[in-house]
């Protein structure tokens, strides 16, 4: 069956859009195998080395951008471009000029820095906007693999509030997006911004000089996105000029919806890596793009119709902002299959280099084979047999000159001397031809069960052997040079004795037969002995170029044992490594189950069968590994490994039938937890200007195929933990090691984003020595129009104020009269402390407090930060996490009537029954947001 997916482009802005544009990649990579036809990439940053970054897949693939998704705005010598062209750069806040140098490396930041470097590059961008979506617009056959969800091209726009170059780039991005559509293409588009708020950068570097700017840059950011999200049909053109006639006027917002993402949510989980968060935004790019994708923009169509109704507004403030959160139940077999591959490693090695057959039998049987016949002893004359015959060609028979034998004898035997040339061609040849018998015998028997310690004891017998017959040579020829040493006087006196018989008067004839038959003998034994000798010294040469041939063999046996040994413990440690780290990435959105197998794992003995490992490889087998390298071997060794059909059933294993298996309270706590974690990294606050406002929760659970197949949603099994008023959605991803818990909340204005206020003071501080606004004419006009990102200050957030001004103590009753601390009001004598009202009464003190908001606020809300600065965020936010609508009554309002009491009396205290009333309904619902 065909996956359904979108027509999509994802374009990363700075290095944090970048990163979760890779990352976006390295997901449908590892999902389909491919970067599907109908997707792109387009990545956009100031620092030109962002390019070389790289991930790996889960297989362990590089992945990368290319050079047609990456495009590098670096500009040299900006201020000199600025000086030339000032007119074209008049938006730029003269304030922020000195920090801008050449832009290469990065915005540094400083967002005008960003935008200077895509006004020098506005051309481009069009260009590559351009190009980009007609390459997806283009895409219709996309094979029998796919099928196309719909013909509307979306755009999923990734980057960070609190930077330079995404910070400053994202409105010029969006709106040169818009205007390439509007001008170049009849499309149906969508486009989806996905900001990160800067709280995750000051938690990388706090208090750091390098992440002062973040939250002022947040702040500003925030502010202008406000200000174009409320962008109607009827509202005066917003303007962009880039020069050269390209001009962009628009009324349109920037994004049609936006998601908020912060390092924190309501559940606890806090992101302190920016990596971390650009993965998690991945998922949900990827989601985008997927069926689960059509899924998830079916609901929310039907939801921005209600938000464009106003539903979620707030007074005059426009509810755009919305969050999401994302779980993903995760399966890894292949970290499963890893192991399995490693054990079979480890055990396959134990199985070639553990010694385990009669090697010296098979030694010496192949020493005396006929294609080889090379012993020495026992009665075996084998090499020098086949060296030198050991007796010349012909003997020693008679003397002709008795007078005078010596020149004879001598020229007899200077005739049969051994051809030492001949023999020694005939030593070379002999190791030549047992030298290819012992490459033979070691490839036969590497390529066996205990093939690498049965060829190094082979070969060890075979060296002791040789050096056996060494010795049994060395030992003759010194037997045969005595021999040869003794004959010389005997032939002498041999020859001295004819001589005499040869003077003899009487019986001559018979001394003289026998003298000469005594010198014969004599000759024939010196030329024999002469030759036994040159046999055996032959012999150890032939010897010795052997045994270098056999240490030789033997040194490489044993490098190649110490190589699979080092393998082996590194196969051995790694299964143990991963046994133990398991789900060693512990990402905060990842719930993984694979670790309740890890030491489950078991391998076959056919897995480990040596002969069954011999057949893959090429060709001499096990032979050629003694001269590859371990890093070569071990290659050889996992692809055979990695690709058993054991360890690809762990790889392969589907999260279904995982789910399956898990026993109920396990699947149930998993369920809980996915529902935690993907809790959106959103979070917000009223002001206290809205009590009860019920926004849109939805989930959406992908799962590998939908239906009553599977667990999750089989018999409603994951609504059961879900509030009943969320909607839950279904559907099928085709994802087999995943179950994708996607969760959006819809919507609220910006300016109830949780940390907007903290923004908001470290602006005020820091704007007098730099413009945090990318434009300092869209600056003046927000001016003009008296634009706040706040609701009109005829609004009332006095709750808010009172009931925070109680729990830090900036607000006491004490003596019955309710006092506020304010440096302003306040009496010194009283240590600043100002009384707010002349009666007891809780609500008289309210009303003074309310209707005095516009004196108390600023100083309230900068009391609160400086302690805030003071004691660190942690403790502000536990004491907030610690007050509760069960505890605030008695711990902290100050109240000193029961409530009992107060309800008894209600023609008096009626008032402060309400009021105290709204305070918990604040505390219940608004205060931790």
């Amino acid at each position: 069956m065909a996956t359904k997916l979108r027509r999509t482009l994802f374009i990363g802005l700075g290095g944090t859009g970048l990163q979760a544009v890779l990352h976006t990649k390295k997901r449908l990579q590892e999902t389909y195998g491919e970067v599907p036809p109908m997707m792109g990439f387009l990545s956009i940053d100031t620092d030109s080395n962002s390019i070389n970054k790289t991930l790996k897949t889960k297989t362990g693939e590089i992945v990368k951008l290319d050079a047609s998704e990456f495009h590098s705005m670096t500009v040299q010598n900006p201020k000199d471009i600025y000086q030339q062209q000032t007119a074209l750069f008049s938006w730029m806040p003269e304030e922020n000029l000195p920090a801008m140098s050449t832009i290469q490396f990065g915005a540094g930041q400083v967002r005008t820095t960003g935008r200077f470097a895509a006004f020098c590059h506005y051309l481009d961008l069009q260009t590559l906007i351009s190009n980009k979506i007609t390459k997806i617009a283009n895409v219709d056959n996309v094979g029998a693999k796919y099928s196309l969800a719909n013909e509307v091209v979306e755009i999923h726009m990734v980057f960070s509030l609190g930077g330079g170059t995404g910070s400053g780039t994202f409105i010029d991005a969006a709106y040169i997006l818009r205007d390439v559509v509007n001008k170049q293409f009849v499309l149906n588009t969508k486009v989806f911004g996905y900001a990160v708020l800067p709280d995750v950068f000051a938690q990388m570097d706090p208090g750091g000089p390098s992440m002062a700017r973040v939250r002022p840059n947040g702040f500003a950011a925030l502010k202008e996105l406000d200000y174009l999200m409320h962008l109607k049909a009827n509202s005066p053109p917003f303007v962009i000029d880039y020069g050269q006639g390209n001009r962009i006027s628009t009324n349109q917002t920037p994004f049609d919806s936006v998601m908020l993402i912060n390092n924190s949510n309501q559940a606890g989980h806090i992101y302190t890596k920016i990596e971390d968060l650009a993965e998690l935004i991945s998922l949900g790019l990827t989601i985008g793009g997927s069926e689960l994708g059509e899924n998830v923009q079916s609901v929310m169509d039907n939801v921005v119709t209600m938000v464009n109704g106003g539903v979620l507004d707030v007074e005059n403030k426009k509810a755009w902002a919305s969050g999401m959160g994302i779980c993903e139940i995760y399966f890894d077999g292949n970290k499963l299959g890893n192991i399995y591959a490693e054990k079979v490693i480890n055990q396959l090695i134990h199985n070639i280099n553990n010694a385990c057959s009669d090697n010296n039998n098979i030694a010496n049987t192949w020493i005396d084979s006929p294609e080889v016949m090379i012993r020495e002893n026992n009665g075996q004359d084998n090499v020098i047999d086949r060296l030198l015959d050991a007796a010349p060609n012909v003997a020693f028979f008679d003397i002709n000159d008795a007078k005078n034998a010596k020149p004879e004898l001598d020229q007899y035997l200077e005739s049969v001397k051994p051809n030492l040339d001949s023999i020694q061609d005939n030593v070379i040849e002999f190791v030549s031809e047992v030298d290819v018998q012992l490459a033979k015998l070691i490839k036969t028997e590497l390529n066996k069960l205990c093939g690498v310690g049965n060829s190094i004891e082979i070969l060890k017998e075979i060296s002791n052997q040789i050096k056996i017959f060494k010795a049994e040579m060395t030992e003759e020829i010194s037997q045969f040079s005595v021999k040869i040493d003794n004959l010389n006087p005997q032939l002498q006196s041999a020859v001295n004795s004819l001589n005499d018989a040869n003077s003899l008067f009487f019986n001559k004839r018979n001394a003289v037969s026998n003298a000469k038959e005594d010198l014969v003998g004599l000759v024939n034994e010196m030329a024999k002995s002469n030759r036994e000798k040159v046999r055996r010294e032959y012999a150890n040469r032939f010897f010795n170029s052997l045994q270098t041939k056999v240490e030789a063999y033997l040194e490489k046996a044993n490098s190649l044992k110490v190589t699979l040994k080092s393998i082996s413990e590194k196969a051995s440690n790694q299964v143990n490594f991963l046994q133990n780290n398991v789900n060693e990435d512990h990402k905060t959105f990842v719930i993984e189950l694979q670790g309740h197998y890890a030491n489950q794992i078991s391998i076959t003995d056919q897995d480990i069968a040596v002969n069954q490992f011999v057949k893959t490889l090429d060709g001499n087998q096990l032979f050629d590994f003694m001269e590859m390298n371990e890093v070569l071997i071990r290659e050889k060794m996992w692809n055979y490994a990695r690709n058993l059909e054991g360890a690809l059933g762990w790889r392969n294993k589907n999260i279904e039938e995982v789910i399956e298996d898990l026993p109920e309270e396990k699947i149930e706590a998993i369920i809980q937890q996915a529902i935690l974690r993907s809790t959106p990294l959103f979070g917000y606050n009223y002001r206290g200007l809205v009590i009860g406002k019920q926004l849109h929760h939805s989930f959406f659970v992908g799962l590998p195929q939908s239906g009553n197949n599977s667990r999750f949603e089989r018999d409603k099994y994951f609504k059961s933990f879900v509030s009943g008023t969320t909607n839950v959605d279904f559907t099928t991803t085709g994802i087999k090691d995943k179950i994708i818990i996607y969760r959006q909340i819809v919507s609220v204005p910006g300016y109830s984003l949780a940390g907007v206020e903290g923004y908001e003071n470290v602006y005020k501080n820091m704007s007098s020595h730099h413009n945090f606004h990318v434009d300092k004419t869209w600056e003046q006009r927000m001016a003009r129009e008296n634009f706040s990102i706040h609701p009109d200050r005829g609004q009332d957030n006095s709750i808010e104020l009172w009931v925070k001004g109680i729990i830090f103590g900036f607000i006491k009753n004490e003596g019955d009269k309710y006092y506020i601390k304010s440096q302003s009001n306040g009496d010194p004598l009283e240590n600043f402390w100002h009384q707010l009202s002349q009666t007891s009464y809780r609500d008289d003190a309210f009303d003074v407090f309310k209707n005095s908001i516009g004196v108390f606020e600023g100083e309230l809300k900068q009391s609160i930060q400086k302690l805030r600065n003071e004691l660190g965020d942690t403790k502000i936010n536990d004491k907030i996490q610690n007050v509760s609508s069960e505890n605030y009554v008695n711990d902290y309002s100050q109240v000193n009537i029961s409530i009992r009491e107060l309800k008894d009396d209600t023609r008096t205290y009626q008032g402060v029954l309400d009021l105290l009333s709204k305070e918990v309904r604040f505390v219940e619902t608004e205060l931790k947001k």
